[in-house]
């Protein structure tokens, strides 16, 4: 058995891997990244969000130079720009400040674009987020293997196994919930449905060995 389940287990883990990265990683990032789309910026037209917040400082109106300051638009960064200067690079859209020899830079967003929240990740928590999820899919993918393993050994017979489907269903689901790294639904149900479909042709592989025990004995 073990000569053809460790194949069939490394398999099936690189198929849910690559099932992952060709099939659910685009549309899950695209929900996860839109979600930040649904909360617009704080407006006085909003109750809830004039509940919520403080009210407004009153600050006194800057008079003299500071208040006429103005930033330089250009299209291409000065080449050596003197200590303290300030400017916004157009074509770029970020607001860039040179301190000594170090340059400090803002990304820019116009203001009918801006959100509440803004998605914040990082490389290692992307390539983290993606490793665990390929983990949790390649093992769910291993659910045929344990349903052909527990019905060849005789643990549990393929009928007793296709009356407890309700049953089997519910723990495919919460096994999805645990071992996707993200507590969405859409996360969960796109591991949870592969699953179930696994689970039928691990029980219909299962049958197939039953028929062939039942044979050999006859």
């Amino acid at each position: 058995m073990i000569r053809w389940f460790a194949p069939a287990s490394i398999g099936l883990f690189m198929l849910g891997a690559s099932f992952m990265v060709v099939f659910a990683l685009s549309p899950l990032l695209n929900f996860l990244i839109g979600v930040s789309t649904w909360f617009p910026l704080p407006t006085d037209e909003n109750p809830l969000y004039a509940m919520l917040r403080d009210p407004p400082a009153v600050v006194a109106p800057t008079t003299g130079p500071a208040a006429e300051m103005q930033i330089p638009i250009v299209v291409d960064d000065p080449i050596a720009p003197a200590d303290g200067s300030i400017w916004f690079n157009a074509k770029s859209e970020r607001l860039q400040l040179q301190i000594g020899e170090t340059r400090y830079e803002q990304p820019m967003a116009k203001a009918a674009t801006q959100q509440f929240v803004q998605p914040l990740f990082s490389i290692a928590e992307y390539l983290g987020f993606v490793t665990n999820l390929a983990l949790a899919f390649g093992l769910g993918f291993q659910i045929p293997l344990v349903v052909i393993f527990l019905i060849r050994v005789g643990l549990i017979s393929a009928k007793k196994m296709a009356e407890s489907r309700k049953y089997v269903i519910l723990g495919i689901s919460i096994a999805a919930a645990v071992l996707t790294p993200s507590p969405d639904v859409g996360t969960m149900m796109m591991l949870a449905v592969p699953m179930a479909l696994l689970f039928e042709i691990g029980l219909f592989v299962g049958r197939r060995f039953e028929r062939v025990a039942v044979s050999e004995v006859e």
